[in-house]
């Protein structure tokens, strides 16, 4: 921002001390300066034609110091620089507890300081918008992913802008609870083994990932000594806390997609045909087996209405209003299509509230079952042969199988 363009405003009960002030800014910073007496008048005016900063006495007649303050600041993103005639170590940390930017007492060669103070301010202001757009941004980039490699990489990014170091790493519990660097930016080949070490300055935020875990650490490093303040280390810290929820995200993010992949290859597996339906019975998933045997690609199952897939009907399946009423059914069905006969067992399942979800639908192929059950019925049904007179339960033998016998008992007693 130019110098040339800057508003100030100034908001002191003593006229005479808010020219004193308006005169000094405008002499040094080249400001455009406005004033008035009290907190309701800097309200209007703020609001009317904003400034860049607000120069505010703490002894205003109509609003205490800390209110006036507050006002002014959830009004308009703005350094607020308190100026009092206390000049007390407990008013200053009070103005910069409720949001002052600075403190200035009103005492000695004051005006001369204060176009130095409001600068300074305006310069933090500034710096720390920007700081604030970029923890923004890192946090945006931590968030949109699950990947821990690329939650990794985005959280040191965040440590090489805001805080401009000569490397930053990561350091993360291993298996073994050692501590492991798992990313690093700006570190030789030299020092990956000791990241710290050939750095005057360090800092080091913590990354608690477990609390029975020992905690893990992102840090920063730079060669000259005292690179690293207070606003660093607050950056650091900043970065660091999203730098555990993503990170956590992450590793539950993998942990699922293992578990789910597990469950997909059992799933796919299983030799029975089975295909899960929402409560509106269209299909969410089926696996290999379902495909293979109605001749439905997997990608192209989604969606589609269960009854129309097995049945070629546009009519439910009879057992549907069981089903609806949150009931398991078992029934056999010739699907003509397929030519072939299946037990189709159908099992609703139901949210924690009672709330129907939907249905996991098996088929069992049962035609060869059937078949040989139609095979046994007939043989049922064949008239018997009439027994043997001397065993009314042997039946009679053709002469070639009697003669056979004989021979056989005749050799066996040779």
């Amino acid at each position: 921002m130019k110098q040339e363009t800057l508003r100030i405003l100034v908001v002191d009960h003593d006229r005479d001390h808010a020219l004193l002030m308006e005169k000094a800014l405008r002499q040094e910073l080249g400001t455009a300066t406005s004033s008035c007496s009290s907190a309701r008048e800097a309200l209007k005016l703020i609001t009317q034609h904003p400034p860049h900063a607000v120069v505010l006495d703490y002894d205003l007649p109509d609003t205490p110091g800390p209110q006036a303050v507050i006002a002014l600041r959830a009004r308009l993103d703005v350094p607020v620089i308190v100026v009092t005639d206390q000049g007390s170590e407990p008013a200053a940390v009070e103005a910069l507890k409720v949001g002052a930017e600075d403190y200035l007492p009103k005492a000695g060669p004051y005006l001369r300081t204060l176009p130095v103070v409001v600068l300074r301010a305006l310069n933090n202001h500034q710096r720390r918008r920007q700081d604030f757009a970029q923890l923004k941004h890192t946090a945006q980039a931590l968030a949109s992913s699950l990947e821990l490699d690329a939650v990794i990489q985005a959280a040191l990014d965040g440590v090489m802008v805001l805080l401009q170091p000569d490397a930053a790493w990561l350091l993360l519990p291993g298996p073994e609870g050692t501590l492991e660097l798992v990313g690093s930016r700006g570190l030789s080949p030299d020092s990956i083994a000791a990241p710290g070490s050939g750095f005057q300055s360090r800092a080091s935020a913590p990354v608690v990932l477990k609390r029975e875990q020992r905690p893990g650490f992102l840090c920063a490093g730079a060669r000259v000594q005292e690179r690293f303040g207070p606003r660093h280390l607050e950056l650091l810290s900043t970065i660091a806390s999203h730098t555990v929820t993503a990170v956590q995200n992450a590793q539950l993010f993998a942990s699922v997609s293992r578990a789910k992949a597990q469950w997909e290859r059992t799933f796919d597996s299983i030799p029975d045909p089975i295909l899960i339906s929402d409560h509106e019975f269209r299909l969410i998933r089926i696996n290999r087996a379902a495909a293979r045997c109605l001749n439905l690609p997997l990608r192209q199952a989604s969606g589609r209405i269960c009854h129309r897939v097995l049945l070629h009907s546009d009519q439910p399946c009879p057992w549907h209003s069981a089903i609806l009423r949150g009931v398991s059914v078992s029934s056999d069905r010739y699907l003509s299509h397929l030519q072939r006969w299946f037990c189709f067992s159908a099992f609703p399942f139901e949210d924690q509230e009672g709330h129907p979800l939907g249905v996991v639908h098996v088929l069992r192929d049962v035609t060869d079952e059937r078949k040989l059950s139609d095979h046994l019925s007939q043989a049922e049904k064949l008239p018997t042969q009439p027994a043997h007179p001397e065993n009314p339960l042997m039946p009679h033998e053709s002469s070639d199988l009697a003669h056979h016998h004989l021979a056989s008992q005749e050799t066996t007693d040779e």
